[in-house]
């Protein structure tokens, strides 16, 4: 089994240009086991609570995370990013 952090670097990794553009964790959020999804699920939305990040959100989506739901909404109603309202 992987790492939660190694983990957590592979599926967002720095917010900058570098890192981000043309980034895709779909593969890697597919391929988690269930106890992985489970401890990602919770460190993503932990990371979030801290945060505006746009791919957290977007993982979280991608997971189809119903826990995320209030923290997904504390953000989209404090954001001022239009890309995060509409994920």
């Amino acid at each position: 089994m992987r790492s939660i952090e190694q983990l957590i670097k592979e599926l967002i990794p720095p917010n900058d240009y570098q890192h981000r553009n043309g980034f895709s964790n779909e593969h890697i959020v597919l391929s988690l086991t269930e106890k992985e999804k489970l401890e990602v699920e919770s460190t993503l939305i932990e990371m979030l609570e801290d945060k505006e990040d746009d791919l957290i959100g977007e993982t979280l989506t991608i997971m189809k995370s119903t826990d995320s739901l209030p923290t997904l909404q504390k953000r989209l109603n404090l954001t001022n990013s239009s890309t995060m309202k509409i994920i």
